[in-house]
């Protein structure tokens, strides 16, 4: 089995799923403590064998034991914990045996130097420095000891020559294994993030797909919608014309039913035309109106719901006559929308419609005064069937299909529709399309 299979059985299995810098860390953690529990080991083995040195011997041992116990730890607690333990266990590991072997001249002074790249690893980058402060601060301790007589040369000069070349062989061979883990680990993660990345991919063109198949349906099944609820509406209205005919509760309840209907068939139009648009199927229709007769019917059409909120409507005008080319009923669509979103919106205020023309661009600011919005309002009210959030529709009612289909009209005249807002202070609407004077 190859080595990062082997450390991998170690690494808890909450790590295996999740963050991949979590999972690297883990691995990491776990990696590094196998590895010092094994050189641990040795070097317990050489100074109970070629070194005879029992008081080397010992905190090799008992470094051993806690690099054991490290993936213990690391499965109940959490990631800072185990690799901070990891660390000190190394830093007091490697300051007892070169205290215990000589302080300052010891042959170990170069495991110093793998600390702080160990707490890089297994903690967070900022605890480097502060390890790499602690290292120097005890060999300053050290230096310390050996200036003022405390330390004192345990081994002769062929057992510290013997001990400084092991000591830098295992350096180098802690290193080059360091580096294998560390392109192993890398290259793990990153085939994971691939096949995640995959794994997306079909699962987005899925959606698309089946985004695509739902709105290809809803646009060509438009006449089987249509039609039964235009036989049941005009049906409403020929009985509703019979008033000799028809009691007074039947009148009541044909209205009722043709007003559920209209109301019916407001809805379906409002779907089908989005599942149009987002099936490519929806064409533009180009005429010629006068841009002052466009912004009557508009008007007319709202008058209804802005005095039913008791509000007063402005519409502001180019002074010249203008005639648009473009898809009229769109267009006036989309500025119905606006007003009648607006309107609903604002009780007892003030709504103000701007149309100027500049150059072949129509730009039309729709002003209210009403409950405005936060900007986390605003990043929803154009994503379908979404409103501001869910008091709202409780409070006014609506689909959430009218401000996202005039921004689909928009574009699809060559513009665009942007909001600016603030909650209690009221709203403002820019509708910009693409005309020809």
């Amino acid at each position: 089995m190859r080595l990062s299979k082997w450390f991998g059985r170690f690494t808890p299995r909450r790590y295996r799923k999740g963050d991949p810098n979590n999972y690297r860390r883990a691995r990491f953690i776990v990696s590094l403590s196998l590895l010092g529990l094994v050189g641990a080991l040795l070097l317990a083995l050489i100074f109970c064998g070629p070194l005879p040195f029992l008081s080397g011997a010992v905190p090799c041992l008992l470094g051993a034991l806690i690099y054991g116990a490290i993936p213990v730890v690391l499965n109940y607690t959490n990631l800072d914990i185990a690799g901070h333990f990891l660390v000190l266990t190394f830093f007091c590991l490697t300051g007892a045996v070169n205290y215990a072997i000589g302080g300052w001249s010891g042959p170990l002074l170069i495991w110093y130097a793998f600390l702080p790249a160990m707490a890089a690893l297994v903690t967070q980058a900022r605890w480097a420095v502060f390890w790499a402060v602690l290292v120097v601060t005890q060999m300053a301790g050290l230096g310390w000891l050996h200036v003022h007589g405390l330390d004192h040369p345990r081994l002769n000069v062929d057992q510290v020559h013997m001990l400084s070349f092991l000591s830098i062989l295992g350096f180098l061979c802690a290193l080059l294994i360091l580096t294998f883990l560390y392109e192993k680990f890398e290259s793990q993660i990153i085939r994971r993030l691939q096949r995640n990345n995959r794994e997306l991919a079909f699962a987005r063109d899925q959606a698309l797909a089946a985004s695509q198949a739902k709105s290809s349906f809803l646009a060509n099944m438009s006449h089987e919608f249509r039609t039964p609820l235009n036989a049941i509406i005009g049906y409403s209205d020929m009985l509703l014309e019979e008033e000799d005919v028809l009691a007074d509760h039947q009148q009541r309840d044909l209205a009722r039913i043709r007003e559920s209907g209209t109301h019916l068939l407001k809805l379906i139009n409002g779907l089908l035309d989005l599942s149009k648009v987002e099936a490519g199927k929806m064409e533009l229709e180009v005429s010629e109106a006068p841009l002052d007769s466009l912004l009557r019917e508009v008007e007319d059409t709202v008058r209804p719901l802005v005095q039913k909120q008791e509000n007063r409507l402005i519409i502001e005008k180019p002074e010249q006559p203008v005639t648009l080319s473009t898809d009229v009923l769109k267009l006036k669509q989309c500025l119905i929308n606006l007003l009648g979103n607006a309107a609903k919106f604002t009780q007892q205020g003030e709504l103000k419609m701007i149309a100027q023309v500049k150059g072949n661009l129509l730009q039309v600011e729709v002003h209210d005064t009403g409950i405005g919005m936060s900007v986390e309002q605003m990043n929803m009210i154009f994503i379908p069937f979404t409103q501001a959030d869910a008091s709202t529709t409780r409070k006014f009612g609506g689909t959430g299909l009218g401000l996202t289909l005039a921004r689909r009209f928009a574009q699809l005249l060559g513009g665009d529709i942007q909001v600016r807002s603030e909650l209690n202070k009221g709203s403002v609407f820019t509708l910009t399309t693409r005309i020809q004077n």
